[in-house]
């Protein structure tokens, strides 16, 4: 009769850690989930949407700080809201639908970063 023995569980570094992560359309569905697996990888994670109060919930729910509503349809609230970053910023993701600032860019325009104060 033999024994095994299991291997212990790896240990690894969060993938994230120390990196900020702006995911638009956080407060729901695909953008909630992708902020939680950020969060679980050690990102600083800031969410941002329509609805002030599903934005609070999954702030409260992940152990998020900052949040901020805005409308992604809307490149001047994009702007402004970009620009008020010192710090760079590392990932963004864009769950909102049909984001108006891609538009200039699938006309053949400026990449979509030059219109978002990147």
């Amino acid at each position: 009769m033999t024994a095994e023995t299991a291997a212990p569980p790896t240990q690894r570094e969060p993938e994230l850690q120390g990196q900020t992560v702006v995911v638009i359309g956080g407060g729901a569905g695909i953008g909630l989930e992708t902020a939680r697996r950020a969060r679980t990888e050690g990102a600083d994670v800031i969410l941002a949407g329509r609805s002030p109060d599903r934005l609070e919930q999954a702030a409260s729910e992940l152990g998020v700080t900052s949040t901020a509503t805005l409308d992604a349809n809307d490149p001047a609230a994009l702007e402004t809201f970009f620009r008020q970053f010192a710090e760079p910023i590392d990932h963004v993701l864009v769950t909102a639908g049909g984001p108006y600032f891609l538009a200039p860019y699938r006309d053949g325009a400026d990449a979509p970063a030059t219109h978002v104060g990147a």
